[in-house]
């Protein structure tokens, strides 16, 4: 049995379960953000119920969160990818099920982008930017995060990341468009919220 992996575990998912969305929900507005807009505890949906600012902040500290993870692991086992990779990956699994809330989380993509940052910022700042630039064009959040993680298994070839990381990056495929079928749904259908729609009416709210 490998401890050096457990342990990484361990500290990433204790790091993904700072459920960043929820507590902003519970002391800003004294709710409970899962009751709301998408009923999902991530940035987008704070962004939707609460605003751009409350929701950029809630995105900002879940990237953090993931990062700190791989940085952590990486103070005690330097040099080690596969520890980095699963204290990164762990992290995202504790954004998406916190188990102080009956593992009903968000959907790790502000997570999932701190842990590749960490691990290799080019990395990091592809899939950002995959996600920024994807969901701005169609005015989909959804479309921007379900090409980031189609993106995941590709870009972890071109950087040669070991068979190991290849393993996490389909595993997180996989949960990626399980979480977001919904959405996927929601997009075929057009009943989708959209950025612009979003941000106009909080702003409106706001005046």
């Amino acid at each position: 049995m490998d401890f050096t992996l457990i342990i990484s575990a361990i500290i990433g998912y204790l790091f993904g379960c700072i459920q960043t969305s929820f507590f902003i929900g519970k002391f800003v507005r004294k709710i409970d953000i899962r009751q709301h807009g998408t009923t999902n505890a991530g940035a987008s949906n704070v962004t939707m119920v609460m605003g751009f600012k409350w929701g950029l902040f809630a995105g900002l500290i879940d990237v953090l969160k993931a990062s700190a993870a791989v940085w952590t692991v990486n103070a005690i086992y330097p040099g080690s990818l596969d520890s980095a990779l699963i204290a990164g990956f762990f992290a995202v699994m504790g954004h998406i099920y916190p188990f102080f809330m009956g593992f009903k989380g968000g959907k790790g993509i502000a997570s999932l982008i701190g842990m590749y940052l960490a691990i290799d910022w080019r990395f990091g700042l592809i899939i950002l930017g995959i996600q920024v630039i994807a969901s701005l064009a169609t005015d989909l959040v959804t479309v921007g995060s379900v090409l980031l993680y189609i993106a995941l298994p590709f870009l972890t070839i071109y950087f040669g990341h070991p068979i190991f990381g290849l393993y996490i990056s389909l595993i997180l495929l996989m949960i990626g468009i399980y979480k977001h079928y919904p959405n996927i749904i929601r997009v075929i259908k057009k009943e989708e919220p959209h950025i612009r729609a979003v941000l106009f009416k909080k702003g409106k709210e706001g005046k």
